[in-house]
């Protein structure tokens, strides 16, 4: 069992702890312990939960001929994907959006959601790893009126440190089919042809997080800290991860139906 954390002090908004030693601690139980000696004890493992079924796709990834997709996804839906990052990771804490900061409500609505997901861990009263950082937070209006939450992992844009920044070029670099491709495969058809499109809700969600990388996924909302466990929209590897999955599940089709027409646009 976790210790009871009675009282907390937040790290400042410049990402230090305050100077004052008292300030930097936190009661636990009537003693008193840094907040790195707390953070060492708080478990958020697993990686975060998705619906794919790992022992059905293993079974049929050995249809894909692109071997080292094939390998990522085997490793990325067992023990969790890796972004591809290969810069500093220390405690940092960005300054939220003014989309977020005006509407805290709702975007603590949707981090709760994303807990009892299983998507997410939170929340915190201070973070659960000293080497945590937590990028800044935003929400974009969507057409149903509902809101997205985005996470900015290209802050600051100033320096070369943020998230994206460092996360290496063949991981974001994604070619998809074009839109002229798709009219001559409809033309080759003929008269007759049907086309078909289907939406993967929440798509990038459906992809876990290796533990490995929990550290560069934090954000917060008026104190209260969370981390994210699964692929955040945000992530520049973010379309190279999702278009992996997309190009062997429509590599496995082909093979079981024997055709060459399905693709993504």
């Amino acid at each position: 069992m976790h210790p009871l954390v009675t009282s907390v002090v937040l790290p400042t908004a410049h990402g230090s702890l305050h100077p004052n030693n008292h300030r930097d601690r936190i009661a636990v139980q009537g003693s008193t312990r840094s907040a790195r000696d707390i953070s060492s004890h708080i478990n958020i493992k697993p990686p975060g939960y998705s619906p794919v079924k790992i022992n059905t796709l293993l079974k049929y990834l050995h249809l894909y001929p692109n071997k080292y997709h094939a390998q990522l996804l085997a490793h990325g839906f067992s023990t969790g994907f890796r972004l591809g990052h290969t810069g500093p990771r220390k405690y940092f804490l960005g300054k939220n959006l003014s989309s977020a900061v005006k509407n805290p409500e709702i975007v603590l609505e949707n981090l709760m959601k994303e807990v009892h997901a299983g998507r997410m861990a939170g929340p915190f009263n201070l973070p659960p790893l000293s080497n945590l950082r937590i990028s800044p937070v935003g929400l974009v209006p969507k057409a149903d009126g509902s809101f997205r939450l985005i996470t900015h992992l290209s802050y600051p844009k100033s320096d070369t440190s943020s998230v994206n920044a460092n996360i290496i070029n063949s991981f974001k670099t994604v070619k998809y089919t074009s839109f002229d491709r798709v009219v001559d495969m409809v033309f080759d058809l003929g008269t007759g042809a049907l086309m078909a499109k289907r939406d993967i809700k929440s798509a990038f969600r459906l992809l876990p997080i290796h533990p490995d990388d929990f550290n560069l996924l934090g954000v917060q909302i008026e104190g209260r800290i969370f981390v994210d466990k699964s692929l955040p929209f945000g992530c520049s590897c973010a379309l190279f991860c999702l278009n992996v999955f997309q190009l062997s599940f429509i590599g496995v089709l082909r093979k079981l139906l024997k055709s060459t027409i399905l693709t993504i646009i």
